[in-house]
């Protein structure tokens, strides 16, 4: 929006919009389109750099091959997409028991945080779906349930720490990421602090 008239930028996506219902497994072939409520947005947007970074909030517990919980980022003048990042990519071949990969989600619907002086990003990510049964997604789902830092400028990994493998129990990674310093040996140390629902805080 055009903050100076409320009006809609005409050079920023299609007519001031960015669809972003445009993500891997919305639209399934054998059962049709998702209803659109399963796909939202819970959170703002993150900004760095001229980049408008979103996540998104899959509903939990509809199916198993729930929509992408891919991240991308837009330009912020022109809305172009400048990268995107799926915290979980499609297995194509089944697993050596023969079991189909069959997942989606592990989507980052809680609030991001930038680091602009080291050009980051932290990711929280949810759970893989489906929630309570795991039999589909063998392996310990990276990065679901995971605190994520990406390079903000690429959306390339710089790194991960998953807070649950193969998360059972919906044990998302609720809260924001904190960015703060601590001292230890008497040095200042950088760090992340990030809890979940299971109520422990690790950096």
């Amino acid at each position: 929006m055009d903050a100076a008239t409320g009006k809609p930028c005409a050079n920023f996506g299609h007519a001031g919009q960015v669809l972003l219902r445009d993500v891997p497994g919305y639209e399934s072939r054998n059962q049709g389109e998702h209803p659109q409520g399963w796909y939202h947005m819970t959170s703002p947007p993150a900004v760095i750099d001229g980049l408008v970074i979103v996540g998104s909030a899959i509903d939990d517990n509809n199916r198993a091959d729930m929509p992408s919980g891919v991240v991308r980022a837009f330009d912020a003048r022109t809305g172009a997409l400048r990268w995107s990042w799926d915290p979980i990519p499609p297995k194509p071949k089944p697993s050596a028991s023969g079991a189909k990969w069959n997942t989606g989600a592990a989507n980052a619907w809680s609030v991001m945080v930038v680091d602009p002086s080291r050009d980051l990003v932290f990711i929280p990510t949810g759970g893989a779906s489906p929630d309570y049964y795991g039999g589909l997604r063998p392996g310990d789902d990276k990065w679901a349930n995971s605190v994520v830092a990406l390079h903000a400028k690429t959306g390339k990994l710089a790194w991960g720490f998953q807070l649950v493998h193969h998360d059972l129990w919906d044990y998302d990674t609720a809260a924001s990421p904190l960015l703060a310093t601590i001292r230890h040996d008497g040095k200042e140390i950088p760090v992340v602090v990030q809890g979940n629902k299971r109520a422990f805080s690790m950096y």
